[in-house]
């Protein structure tokens, strides 16, 4: 694995959408940018009905839990699928997901 071993997990707050990380059209603010260019990985979510994440049939299911819920499932699957991802994110070695 190239880097340093750790990923950034991106999720964006309010109406922000995981392209938030990496606007195009900005590319010297691209927080994506930046952070490969220091070594780091980064894998940035859509949070559930934002950007292209699945819209729930019902606004209810949109809550603060669901959304917690979402993103340990991704801290989960980063740790530890690596045929998912590639790779792993280990924290014992001192890097990993923060």
């Amino acid at each position: 694995m190239n880097g340093n071993g750790i990923v950034l997990l991106l999720v964006g707050g309010g109406g922000e959408n995981a392209g938030y990380w990496n606007l195009p059209e900005l590319p010297s603010d691209s927080l994506v940018r930046a952070a490969l260019a220091k070594g780091y990985a980064t894998y940035a979510v859509d949070r559930l009905g934002t950007g292209r994440s699945t819209v729930p049939a019902s606004s209810k299911s949109v809550t603060y839990d669901a959304q917690v819920s979402t993103v340990d499932q991704v801290v989960t699957a980063l740790r530890g699928e690596a045929k998912v991802f590639g790779t792993t994110w280990h924290t014992s070695s001192g890097s990993g997901i923060r």
